[in-house]
């Protein structure tokens, strides 16, 4: 090998010999740091108690006598549902289901089959600003074409489950707002 070469060769590895001494001071002189403690929270989602109420075939009816129902007739249901203040979500109503929770005469328990209840999927959303919320379930519960005489003079109760999903879009009825709702079956 020439003389010349023998000298890039040896520059050349010097170089590299600095380059790779080099590469390991700087690992050995870098740093990290864990950093303040970074705090965060969670959403707040309270439970809630849904009351009800019959109303009648219209919500214009004031007298007991006007309240029942006659085969083919429907009725109206009025929930309340509470909205908690601790709510740091909006609640949109998913659904609303009902199902025929007594028979008051034990001689009527076959009239249950002769009653139709409405089943509700809206798309409401409320907001935690208001103390309630008022919805007026039309055609909540009917009574079939083919009820016999027997379901005559029946009184029964109702339970209505309202499932709620916690949103962050914006409230679709304004706070301590009454509204109605058609069922989507029967």
């Amino acid at each position: 090998m020439q003389k010349r070469s023998k000298r890039i060769l040896a520059a050349t590895l010097a170089a590299a010999g600095v380059l790779a001494v080099s590469g390991v001071a700087y690992a050995l002189w870098s740093q990290s740091d864990a950093g303040d403690v970074v705090g965060g929270k969670s959403e707040t989602f309270e439970p809630f108690e849904v009351t009800g109420t019959w109303q009648g075939r219209t919500l214009s009816d004031t007298t007991t006598a006007d309240h029942g129902l006659m085969p083919t007739e429907s009725g109206i249901v009025q929930l309340s549902i509470p909205v908690s203040s601790e709510n740091t979500m909006n609640a949109r109503i998913t659904s609303i289901t009902g199902q025929i929770s007594d028979i008051v005469n034990d001689d009527q328990n076959g009239c249950a089959g002769f009653m139709t209840l409405g089943s509700y999927t809206p798309t409401t959303t409320m907001g935690p600003s208001a103390t309630s919320y008022t919805i007026n379930l039309n055609k909540a519960v009917t009574l079939n074409a083919d009820a016999p005489v027997g379901c005559q003079g029946m009184e029964f109760t109702t339970r209505w489950t309202v499932t709620l999903d916690p949103t962050r879009s914006g409230p679709s009825q304004s706070g301590g707002s009454t509204f109605s709702l058609n069922p989507t079956a029967p």
